[in-house]
């Protein structure tokens, strides 16, 4: 019979482990009990009366029995017998398995586990640098990338979701600073909340497609969407909050609405990526515009960052379960996982730019200086992407070019019209 090995993580619960095999509670937290030959808690092999060793459950009380060789020295013994030849010539001489009872008593975060060769790799590494096994600041602490199966001896909650968010603004007023201030009152309110969780999730549907598209070559089509997009800022500016347009403003719609019916007329198709970049993106800035005044713009982006991150820590760990992730690639060259990492402060600058933006100006101001960033896209497309760029689109583009300047040289005079301070 086997006897395992106890590990006492703090979240363990006292009472799971034993009181599923008829003990008492135990003396402290039993996380997890190791049957197997893990070179760290090794199981034993021998005659015993428990599945656990109960000195470890009740130290003040059970003194340490004396039980036979570990899991690990006994298969080492004659390895083709106790595995077969089969398991040695495709692990080696050792057991390729660990089974282990969880008992947690609080939520546990997310695990991203490595691959194969990352794990053989991360280990020989700390190794050579010397780190103890039991260091909590080694990642590594053998050479198996820990495939894992799951099954519920009880009621168990996968994905449970965030703490309460009373709990939530208890822990951020513990933090004292002008931020944590201004999260907690969004927090106590059920409508910034929501809104910021809207306005989270159309940003965050928004990059999603205009990467999809740039990745497989469609920067055209997305460029098309950003200026389709202004039109939709516009007319959301003078349906929703009543916004009054100029006339300058209204030619420039014209113009610009031409421009891209054109280029929709002559595609002969719907531009799907285009419409929901589009849409999705106008949304979120009418969002922003109503949650101006309440809600400043690193207090929104926080929100809302904190609101999408599990979802894009779940599709993290799909990807590195798949082995799909771009840090597992091995040939994957350190200037790419470097742009991976610029790509963060990139997208959240302009993000807290375009919501303090929003909160200064009118929305349908904030709409048309938005024709400058498709723009770039297009140039972009053309210039380096070496994309088609057909006569039609040139054409539409030279309309949209028009819009834009009938509303700058409009802007131009009404700064030249205001009175100078003297």
């Amino acid at each position: 019979m086997l006897q395992g090995r106890v590990r006492a993580y703090e979240w363990g619960s006292l009472r799971a482990i034993p009181e599923l095999f008829g003990k008492e509670a135990a003396e402290g937290p039993v996380a997890e009990v190791w049957l197997g030959a893990h070179p760290d808690d090794p199981a034993s092999v021998g005659r015993v009366h428990s599945i656990f060793d109960e000195s470890q459950l009740y130290p003040s009380r059970v003194a340490p029995r004396a039980v036979g060789p570990s899991l690990d020295e006994w298969v080492a013994q004659d390895p083709d017998l106790i595995l077969g030849e089969s398991v040695v010539e495709r692990y080696g001489a050792r057991l390729p398995y660990l089974l282990k009872l969880i008992a947690p008593a609080q939520p546990l975060s997310l695990q991203v586990h490595p691959s194969i060769a990352q794990a053989e790799e991360g280990y020989a590494a700390e190794e050579a640098a010397g780190v103890p096994h039991r260091d909590p600041r080694r990642n590594y602490k053998d050479r198996n990338h820990k495939p894992e199966l799951v099954y519920a001896l009880s009621t168990f909650q996968a994905l449970a979701g965030f703490r309460a968010r009373r709990r939530i603004g208890e822990v951020i007023e513990a933090l004292g600073t002008p931020l944590t201030d201004d999260l907690r009152r969004v927090l106590r309110s059920a409508r910034l909340l929501g809104a910021l969780t809207v306005s989270g999730l159309l940003v965050s549907v928004n990059w999603l497609i205009y990467v999809y598209g740039i990745n497989t070559g469609r920067t055209a089509d997305a460029a098309l969407g950003y200026f389709i997009n202004p039109l939709v800022t516009v007319a959301l500016a003078s349906l929703v909050l009543h916004e009054r347009l100029r006339p300058a403003h209204r030619v420039s719609i014209a113009l610009a609405g031409a421009g891209v019916a054109l280029l929709v007329v002559l595609q002969g198709a719907l531009p799907w990526i285009s419409l929901a970049l589009a849409f999705s993106f106008a949304l979120y800035g009418l969002v922003k515009k109503q949650l101006g005044p309440d809600v400043d713009a690193l207090t929104g982006l926080t929100v809302e960052s904190a609101v999408v991150t599990p979802i894009a820590l779940a599709y993290l760990g799909h990807l590195a379960w798949q082995g799909q992730s771009a840090w597992q690639a091995p040939d994957q060259g350190w200037w790419i996982l470097a742009l991976l990492v610029v790509a963060g402060p990139v997208t959240a600058v302009p993000l807290l730019l375009f919501a303090a933006g929003t909160r200064r100006v009118p929305l349908s101001v904030v709409g048309m200086g938005q024709y400058i960033a498709p723009t770039i896209q297009f140039l972009l497309a053309w210039g380096a992407f070496h994309e088609r760029i057909p006569p039609a689109r040139w054409a539409a583009m030279i309309l949209v070019w028009a819009a834009v300047a009938v509303f700058i040289g409009d802007a131009v005079r009404q700064l030249l019209r205001r009175p100078r301070p003297r």
